[in-house]
């Protein structure tokens, strides 16, 4: 019985194995059918192991290729379809990169390699995609170009999301400026481009904090009806400036016809409550005041068509009196020397009858003189130069000339001085003390400077020098043959006969290198260029207001070695290359004219905080006139800078009524 059933144990066995190996190929066949292919290639891949050259590694070979198949087909739709901005994105790379791994499984290596080179060329081209958008984000961000440059930020972060963080570094900065924007125009009430601008931050940064109130009040004023009724409102208050600015948003609604009519009633009302003010304010003695409504109504009046002007009326007489005192006043304080004060009075006359007589060349002439005032001469004299280069002070007094011109304009106002050099000598102004007022005052006509830079180049030389040396080196110079003793063993044991049959001959002769102490000469060359300037800033009355010396040196060094050639050693001849004298001590001149420019800069840029605080020092020492020329002195660097003078105005206003 136990003979029976070892057989049949085996044969159960055997059917149980083809019967596994069976129905793991219908199993695959029944993917295959489904589509399921990757399934398949796993189910068939152990079976393939299991009986190699069988029907299942048919079957794998054929699945393997439809594989394949389909790989090359998702690759090339992503290579079309899938790029952004050109160039495909990072991760759709690294999708990618894994099919060709796939590829090299399944055994097709070289159509994986090449699809790897064609990946490796993709990712650098993204690369060097995402750092251009990046740039050009950055570019579109400083012209302004907010929107713009968060959608290029965003396009760099779909190519590759790790520039995700540059994305929202960007959104912020470009959101903040936009809001800003957006907040400058509501407080203008330019309520159509505030919600431009806010909505736009809505775009770059959606749900940005404090933004939903923001857009709400813009869209709630966004609107003819708006501006026409907070137009008349500010009309009732008196509030004419910001009635008409509001009249003229509401002119670029469609349906504002009728804003032209409101616009002159407002004028019109304007010009009677303004001027009306202002005869009300000459009788408290308030003149300036008075002014600055004469002018606004005035302008006003301009504006109106000539039937409405002649149907307003007003104390004619009364403003031609006023303006006969101002002039009057202003040609008194000119004659006292108070150009500020003066040149305030006459802008009273001329701002509102720019035809008065005589008025336009007065200001013209108060004008200039409060500039020459305001904005201080400044002349770099020649400086004297050393004895061995006569040419050097012409030098510096040119270059800082120029240096000056182009970075302390229009704090400064340079002045060319060689043409008048003969005047302006060291000595004459250590004198100026004790010059008359009548030789200075000539003096200071003719020299157009009320502060002169005077200056001693006091060294100006390049230093060379070199030393010599030699530099000795053990190298090797070649190779000598000496005999081999293996050789020579070798030899004796051939004629003693004790070599074995497969016995190999060594070489007869051994190389030894040839070692040699080699001796060569080595200059080492050294450049020293110096540059030392003294110079002082003095005004007029020889008064110093300013010293300093300023040196610097700059240095080049080189070598240069003997061309030596003994054997296999090789020293080429090389030359020292050092800069020629002229470009070193430009270099240095360079520095010394810029250190010297700073130094100037920090003793004379803006004037007008220095004009300011001493205005303000008049002010409380009750000196209200010496506080008006110091105004009027930063009013006018003011406007040659273009800075806003409305709060300087509203000082002298102030002040000028208190006279």
């Amino acid at each position: 019985m136990k003979r029976l059933l070892l057989p049949v144990t085996a044969l159960f066995v055997l059917q149980a194995c083809a019967t596994s190996y069976d129905k793991g190929l219908e199993e695959a066949e029944r993917m295959i059918s489904a589509g399921g292919l990757e399934e398949a290639y796993e189910r068939l891949k152990p079976l393939c192991a299991e009986k190699p050259g069988e029907k299942a590694c048919r079957r794998l070979d054929e699945v393997k290729g439809l594989l394949r198949d389909r790989l090359n087909e998702r690759v090339a739709s992503a290579m079309k379809g899938g790029r952004v901005d050109g160039v495909l994105p990072l991760p759709v790379i690294e999708g990618l990169e894994k099919e060709a791994a796939r590829l090299a499984e399944w055994g097709f290596g070289k159509e994986a390699d090449g699809l790897s080179e064609k990946l490796a060329a993709e990712r650098k081209a993204a690369i060097e995609r995402v750092t251009a958008v990046k740039a050009e984000a950055r570019r579109l961000l400083a012209e302004g170009k907010r929107v713009e440059a968060v959608e290029k930020a965003a396009t760099a972060a779909r190519i590759d999301p790790a520039a995700g963080a540059f994305l929202e570094q960007l959104r912020a900065e470009a959101a903040a400026g936009l809001e800003a924007e957006g907040d400058r125009a509501a407080a203008d009430e330019d309520w159509r481009t505030a919600l431009a601008r806010y909505r736009e931050v809505e775009k770059v940064a959606p749900g940005r904090e404090g933004l939903a109130g923001k857009l709400a009040d813009a869209e709630k004023r966004d609107n003819l009806a708006y501006y026409v009724n907070a137009a008349a409102e500010a009309v009732g208050k008196n509030d004419f400036a910001r009635a008409l600015k509001l009249y003229a948003y509401a002119a670029t609604y469609p349906g504002s016809e009728d804003v032209g009519a409101l616009v002159l009633a407002a004028k019109e009302k304007g010009v009677r409550t303004l001027i009306g003010e202002g005869l009300e304010l000459i009788s408290l003695g308030r003149s300036y005041r008075a002014y600055l409504k004469f002018k606004e109504g005035f302008a006003y009046l301009k504006d109106l068509p000539l039937a409405r002007r002649t149907s307003i009326e007003f104390d004619a007489a009364a403003i031609t009196r006023f303006l006969d005192e101002q002039f009057l006043r202003a040609a008194g304080e000119s004659e006292k020397g108070r150009v500020g004060l003066a040149y305030q009075y006459m802008r009273t006359v001329v701002d509102i009858d720019p035809n008065y007589a005589g008025g336009r060349d007065r200001m013209k002439a108060l004008r200039e003189k409060l500039e020459q005032r305001a904005i201080k001469g400044l002349a770099v004299m020649p400086f004297r130069s050393p004895g061995y280069s006569p040419e050097a002070g012409k030098i510096f007094s040119s270059n800082i000339t120029l240096y000056l011109y182009r970075r302390l304009s229009p704090d400064v106002r340079v002045v060319e001085r060689e043409a008048i050099e003969s005047l302006l000598k060291e000595y004459e102004v250590k004198l100026a003390g004790q010059m008359n007022e009548k030789a200075r005052e000539s003096f200071l006509q003719i020299s157009g400077a009320d502060y002169l830079v005077i200056g001693d180049v006091l060294d100006y030389k390049v230093e060379s020098g070199h030393h010599e040396t030699t530099k000795t080196v053990r190298v090797k110079t070649g190779v000598k043959k000496v005999r081999n003793p293996e050789h020579l063993d070798w030899e004796k044991k051939k004629k003693a006969g004790e070599l074995d049959a497969e016995a190999v001959e060594p070489p007869k002769y051994l190389e030894e290198p040839v070692f040699e102490d080699i001796t060569y000469k080595v200059v080492f060359f050294k450049k020293v260029g110096l540059v030392s300037v003294g110079y002082r800033v003095v005004d007029t009355k020889g008064k110093l207001l300013h010293t300093s010396v300023v040196e610097m040196k700059e240095e080049a060094t080189g070598e240069s070695t003997d061309g030596v050639e003994v054997g296999d050693f090789k020293v080429p001849l090389k030359v020292a290359e050092l800069p020629s004298d002229t470009e070193l001590i430009r270099k240095v001149q360079e520095k010394a004219i810029a250190r010297i420019g700073m130094e100037l800069k920090e003793l004379l840029a803006s004037p007008e905080v220095r004009y300011l605080a001493e205005a303000e020092r008049h002010e409380k020492a009750g000196d209200l006139k010496e506080a008006i020329e110091r105004l009027s002195d930063a009013q006018i660097v003011y406007e040659k800078k273009g800075l806003d003078t409305a709060p300087i105005e509203e000082r002298i206003a102030a002040i000028m009524d208190l006279l």
